[in-house]
């Protein structure tokens, strides 16, 4: 398999070739991959998938290849050859939700995790090993069916109270018109009179 590395531009910098089996695994070899070109500085679209708003970038085609066998190459899968490399991807191709996967956390540190953050400020940013993308996903899937049901909850909420201030204000009016407590015995003719009212509804 050829992959395209690229910088932000889509200029190519560099081909990686990696070997594979008949059924697309990764060849069982003491080396899957090489080089040709610069990989530092630039990254590859490994994979496009078909949900528009998580893109996960990991480290390492090995790392890719699992991840997409993980999520059934549901998301945009993207590999740069360092961490750091990912404050130099165009904000635009990355969908909403960044999952930065690496093969270990360690490879990053503290102060480029700051940088990235600052360059994707305006992206909802997770990173996690690249062994924990199924719980990653299963707790965003968890979660957003919560955002839904508090939504749903906040929403009935708002409504219960200006639907209860209508019927309060409907059986005000009603009162009013019939012009006495309704807490007292009503005379014949108000009993008559409402009697008329409710004919006209």
């Amino acid at each position: 398999m050829l992959t395209h590395i690229h910088d932000r531009k889509k200029r190519t910098q560099g081909i990686e070739i990696t070997y594979l089996q008949s059924d697309g695994d990764l060849a069982d070899l003491g080396v899957i991959s090489r080089t040709l070109g610069c990989k530092s500085g630039n990254y590859t679209e490994f994979h496009h998938g078909k949900e528009a708003n998580t893109s996960i970038i990991t480290n390492t085609l090995y790392e890719a290849f699992n991840i997409q066998k993980a999520t059934n190459g549901e998301f945009d899968i993207y590999i740069v050859n360092n961490p750091k490399d990912i404050v130099k991807m165009p904000d635009e191709e990355l969908r909403q939700r960044v999952i930065i996967a690496l093969e270990s956390k360690e490879t990053v540190s503290g102060y480029h995790i700051d940088k990235i953050k600052s360059a994707l400020s305006n992206k909802v940013l997770s990173f996690i090993e690249g062994k924990d993308i199924q719980k990653e996903m299963k707790n965003a899937a968890l979660n957003h069916h919560k955002d839904i049901v508090n939504d749903d909850v906040s929403g009935s909420d708002r409504k219960l109270p200006e639907e209860r201030s209508k019927e309060v204000y409907r059986l005000k009016e009603r009162f009013e018109t019939l012009n006495h407590n309704p807490y007292e015995l009503p005379q014949k003719g108000e009993i008559d009179k409402d009697f008329t009212l409710d004919r006209g509804r």
